[in-house]
């Protein structure tokens, strides 16, 4: 070996030491840093504007549906699915319009993912309108003890005094935006949209719902007066996936070598570095210090990697950080050991590390760790002919898109029964599998559309699953064959 060849081999030693001497100071950085959005928001507004993605786009076209909006009653409706980052938006546009003093808006959050119950979301609410109307310099002072059996005259009170009320005595108008009312209860989600919508058809208030395309599509069908009012006649803004990379890119600036390069000339890149800067100063006080002694590092992953990543998660947020902080530290303990692959990026060549599918399917379906994030093993459950029901399940909503007699009679034919249909349903649109999600919500409600048969479609983990994993070598070693498929008996 040369005395270059040598001092190049030093180099990459001397990093990959580095790496495992400060594993336990990454990891802890990491780990802070894909914390919930939301949950940063309400400990530091300042961390929350620092670490949120860029969404210019979208932030611009509400702004621009926010300036022209006073006293002109329209509604909004935030559209995307799960993960998608709408909570994140809500709480941004909440940011923004306290920083748009000319605007004139009193934006109000009703988080149903705060509530301990409906009824702690309502008494919530009616505080916080009570606050609107004192800050309005037009109290009102007939109020009752705000109890659980006070809500609805409460309520009634409330929306009567926003109709008496003159405009020009309403310094700002009321924006209240609705969060995760996809998580309420099916039998009273339209119940307490209803104690809303006597707000959102008044001149002076305007009604920002985030929600998933089953709920809309349920809000819909459901009754003209509600898709008027939430999700038909309103400015809709739809949150489309964001870039994997980019978005982790964001959350771990600081100890990045790429965004020193890349961004090194910016006024964000200068200001997120700074001892001064609002997360510098609040991942001090988390005990998470010495940042600047930490080796720099790359986004080591391949485009097949993060690829994975994205479908097994469904490209939702919160697995995408889990996946990213166990697959982070994985790399920075081997990185000797990983193989190297060179990848082209922006016209540029870059250098990732390979990690094996063997690799991830011990990570995240062997390790017996505490980890939120499992691969799943789709074929646990078999019928007597040795097939895999979940698996024969998911084809068949692939097939039909409804759970139809159709539908039964095909599953059948490979061994399932409709009452072993109906559970494996009801576990493939769990929110541990998420591999189907209904085009609606399901409602007992004879007098509606909505009792049609059961319509739903696979998510892009569903058709991961069903279509690449499932015949890994990897995959299968671990959880078998998923035997027969339909196509066998479909014709």
């Amino acid at each position: 070996m040369t005395n270059k060849e040598n001092d190049e081999f030093q180099v990459v030693k001397t990093k990959y030491e580095i790496y495992k001497d400060q594993i336990e100071s990454y990891s802890q950085f990491i780990k802070f840093s894909f914390r919930d959005l939301v949950a940063l928001a309400k400990d530091n507004k300042l961390v929350f504007l620092d670490l949120y993605y860029n969404r210019e786009t979208e932030l611009n076209e509400m702004r621009s549906i926010l300036k022209n909006i006073r006293n002109r009653g329209d509604n909004i409706l935030i559209l995307g699915d799960a993960g998608s980052g709408k909570s994140n938006f809500i709480y941004k546009v909440f940011y923004e319009i306290e920083n748009l003093p000319n605007y004139k808006l009193y934006p109000i959050i009703v988080d149903y993912r705060d509530a301990l119950d409906k009824e702690y979301l309502l008494k919530s609410f009616i505080n916080q309108l009570k606050k609107y109307f004192e800050d309005s310099n037009c109290p009102l002072n007939s109020l009752l003890q705000n109890t659980d059996d006070n809500i609805k005259q409460n309520l009634h009170l409330l929306k009567a005094h926003l109709t008496n009320v003159s405009i020009n005595d309403l310094n700002n108008h009321l924006i209240i935006l609705l969060d995760d009312f996809d998580y309420l209860e099916a039998t009273s989600l339209f119940e307490i949209l209803d104690l809303f919508l006597g707000f959102g058809i008044h001149k002076c208030a305007t009604l920002v719902l985030s929600a998933r395309p089953p709920l809309r599509a349920t809000i819909n069908e459901y009754d003209n007066r509600f898709a008027k009012n939430f999700t038909r006649d309103v400015h809709t803004i739809e949150l489309t996936r964001l870039d994997v990379k980019k978005l982790i890119s964001r959350r771990l600036a600081i100890i990045l070598e790429e965004n020193s390069i890349k961004f090194g000339l910016t006024k964000w890149w200068k200001r997120i570095i700074s001892k001064t800067d609002p997360y510098c100063l609040f991942l001090e006080k988390m005990n998470i210090v010495d940042l600047n002694n930490l080796e720099k590092i790359d986004i080591p992953f391949s485009g097949l990697y993060l690829n994975f990543i994205r479908c097994v998660t469904n490209h939702n947020i919160r697995e995408i950080f889990e996946i990213i902080h166990h697959s982070l530290i994985y790399v920075l303990k081997n990185y000797e050991s990983l193989n190297t692959i060179i990848e082209t990026e922006d016209g540029e060549e870059v250098a990732r590390k390979d990690i094996p599918i063997e690799i991830a399917m011990q990570m995240f379906f062997d390790s017996t760790d505490d980890k939120s994030f499992k691969i799943i093993n789709l074929n646990s459950h078999r019928t007597t002919k040795g097939n895999s029901i979940l698996f024969n399940v998911l084809e068949s909503v692939k097939l039909f898109g409804e759970i139809s007699n159709q539908f039964y009679e095909l599953l059948k034919k490979v061994g399932i029964d409709k009452n072993t249909s109906n559970l494996a349903i009801n576990t493939l649109e769990s929110a541990e599998y998420a591999m189907i999600v209904p085009r609606r919500l399901a409602y007992s409600l004879s007098s509606t559309k909505l009792n049609k048969y059961p319509e739903y479609k696979l998510t892009k983990k569903g058709e991961f699953y069903l279509s690449v994993i499932s015949y890994w070598d990897e995959y299968i070693s671990r959880c078998g064959n998923f035997g027969e498929s339909i196509d066998k008996y479909y014709n």
